[in-house]
């Protein structure tokens, strides 16, 4: 989770998720950086999760030759 610092409006529900998800035993970061609700913040904070997004998607991810799963069917596409 990411949140401005001076984020009026969503910073304080983010620490709010974040407590409820960290005391679910979630495993959970929140990084709060300068700035308020902006892509100054946004921007950095994606960038820091695209490691583990990219770790969190790899087993779901369709290896090319490999066939399709009924996910990627024509069906499940429409």
């Amino acid at each position: 989770m990411v949140a401005g610092a001076d984020d009026a409006e969503y910073g304080p529900p983010a620490h709010t998720v974040f407590a409820a998800v960290r005391a679910a035993r979630v495993p959970v970061q929140l990084i709060v950086l300068p700035g308020g609700h902006t892509w100054q913040v946004r921007g950095p904070g994606l960038e820091s999760a695209l490691p583990w997004l990219g770790h969190a998607a790899a087993p779901h991810l369709v290896t090319p030759g490999a066939g399709c799963s009924a996910l990627c069917s024509a069906a499940a596409i429409e």
